[in-house]
């Protein structure tokens, strides 16, 4: 116990010290997925790449369709769904990893070696497909889900999938599938309270699921989900919904009223209703898209007419715009990645896969090295521990979604006694 206690001093000493170097090698990359303007068939999807180190906004690639609805950093691949395809590419070279013919897709997420897919339409059946991560092979289309679906979260051994249904629909719902099988689960009907369920958030053990506002109407709902027992409760607000953008330090920030609102979920309150506000809808312009950075704590928005008009801005925590970037013309889908630029002493770069980073909910750890992980300690850059946890096992999944947002370290133990310290931020 002593020598555990001298270590867990000691690392938190040379953290103390390497306090500034730590931040200072940590920098945010912002990808930029435009569509270009909906109204000319040769204006395909351009993917940029924002430095707000120096400012500068270069091409990074092209995929020829012409809408994009997400993109997904994954360790060190940039993952894009645009209108009929799934792409992936390296984002250290620029290259075109691989890419597949997926019509209606939608949103993504990634679980061991397998990434998910919702579709949507033009597709009328096979709402949720299953991709090898690393080659984009279809491995499994799950045809038993009742409609489109959108948002999808994986939380333990399940995987949530928010289920709005196709045009028409009258009620929203919840479908849970094994993500090692891809069997579905079951299926929960929410009522018309979850008509237009879209982006899944886990926060203090629940899922909260966003409901997008239908267009014409004026209320916006929250859902509180229980995952173990499936129970839920909905949460009304007089204000029109759209997509989520995060939640930091238990607020859930939102596009409310074609603006951005804040709701505080301890209390599932609106705190604000146009922390950013409007940026004219009244003349057809609207946030297309908006991210948040939490190495330098500043939100990147995109604007659009979608036709003809595209702005990227850049706003602090209290919503001044402190810069620009290069949006194109309707920048559907933005992603901030975050890159270690010097080595630091102490740090086994390559000994530990760690992804994704920047985390929300599940952090997931595997052991490149072939070495069995005994212990992981998470740990503020002060050195105070956050959270330690057992493992003994090579592959581990840490529950994050607790941790205030900001910049972390790991401190890995394995079974050898030897260490790695990586770094992750939580959005």
């Amino acid at each position: 116990m002593k020598k555990f206690t001298f270590y867990k001093l000691h690392v938190a000493l040379a953290m103390l010290f390497m306090h500034t170097a730590v931040l200072a090698q940590m920098q945010s990359q912002l990808y930029v997925v435009s569509g270009g303007a909906f109204s000319d068939p040769n204006d395909f999807v351009e993917i940029t790449h924002f430095d707000p180190q120096n400012s500068d906004n270069l091409t990074f690639g092209t995929i020829y369709t012409q809408a994009a609805q997400d993109a997904l950093i994954q360790a060190a691949n940039l993952l894009v769904t645009a209108t009929d395809s799934l792409v992936i590419f390296d984002l250290e070279s620029g290259s075109k990893l691989a890419a597949t013919a997926v019509s209606g897709a939608n949103l993504l997420t990634v679980s061991e070696e397998n990434i998910f897919m919702s579709v949507q339409y033009p597709q009328t059946s096979g709402f949720l497909k299953i991709f090898d991560r690393n080659t984009l092979e279809l491995k499994q289309t799950v045809d038993e889900i009742s409609g489109e679906t959108a948002g999808l979260l994986v939380v333990e051994n399940k995987l949530f999938v928010a289920v709005p249904g196709s045009y028409g629909s009258t009620n929203g719902a919840i479908a849970i599938v094994d993500p090692a099988s891809g069997q579905l689960i079951e299926e929960i009907d929410m009522g018309a309270a979850a008509l237009g369920i879209y982006d899944l958030y886990l926060f203090n053990g629940q899922l909260i699921a966003l409901c997008k506002t239908p267009y014409g109407e004026s209320i916006g709902n929250l859902i509180r989900f229980d995952p173990e027992t499936n129970a839920f409760e909905h949460f009304s607000f007089n204000h029109a919904f759209g997509k989520g953008i995060a939640i930091i330090e238990s607020k859930l920030y939102l596009m409310v009223d074609n603006g951005v609102g804040i709701i505080d979920l301890e209390s599932m309150q609106m705190l604000d209703s146009q922390f950013i506000s409007d940026p004219g809808s009244s003349n057809y312009i609207y946030f297309s898209d908006i991210v948040f950075d939490s190495i330098h704590q500043q939100f990147y928005a995109a604007t659009t007419d979608y036709f003809s008009f595209g702005e990227g801005i850049i706003m602090d925590m209290q919503a001044n715009i402190t810069g620009s970037f290069d949006a194109g013309i309707s920048a559907e889908a933005l992603a901030v990645d975050y890159k270690q630029t010097t080595s630091l002493p102490l740090v086994e770069i390559n000994s530990v896969q760690l992804y994704p980073n920047p985390a929300e909910n599940l952090l997931q750890l595997k052991s490149i090295s072939n070495r069995t992980i005994q212990t992981v300690s998470i740990l503020h850059v002060s050195g105070q521990l956050a959270v330690e946890q057992q493992i003994n096992a090579k592959n581990a999944t840490l529950n994050v979604s607790v941790l205030p947002s900001g910049f972390y370290l790991i401190d890995i133990l394995f079974e050898d006694q030897s260490h790695s310290i990586k770094q992750f931020v939580k959005n």
